[in-house]
């Protein structure tokens, strides 16, 4: 199985790098920390995959896992999906939900690989 590869300069003067693993661009949850002493950090484990999402308007309603619950945001209010809306806007969801089911069309993302946060990083 691969991981992705993370690499970045080197800064003069430093000893090590805290390492913060993130589901979500805002880092509301950390999903993996780490240290390291030199300028690359390959995960000894797999990082999360997204099953399934679709964008409808506004609105974002993913799926993590199979038995995850339902994740809806706001993309306009929200746009770094830091507030999950899935408790106050039930209608949405069951509304998004539907549609994911009925047409998984091209709206859907279908991740096969694992979802990479960092642009800057490469696969080994």
């Amino acid at each position: 199985m691969q991981y992705p590869n993370f690499t970045w300069t080197a800064v003069s003067g430093v000893a090590s790098y805290k390492i913060q693993i993130s589901d979500t661009s805002s880092f509301a949850t950390i999903v993996r920390q780490s240290t390291s002493d030199i300028a690359r950090y390959v995960p000894s484990a797999a990082l999360a995959v997204t099953i399934e999402a679709l964008i409808r308007g506004e609105w974002k309603l993913v799926l993590d896992s199979p038995c995850a619950l339902l994740e809806l945001y706001n993309l306009k209010r929200d746009p770094q999906e830091t507030t999950d809306f899935a408790a106050k806007e039930k209608a949405v969801v069951r509304d998004l939900t539907a549609a994911l089911r009925h047409n998984k069309s091209s709206a859907v993302v279908r991740c096969r690989g694992r979802r990479q946060q960092n642009k800057a990083s490469s696969w080994d």
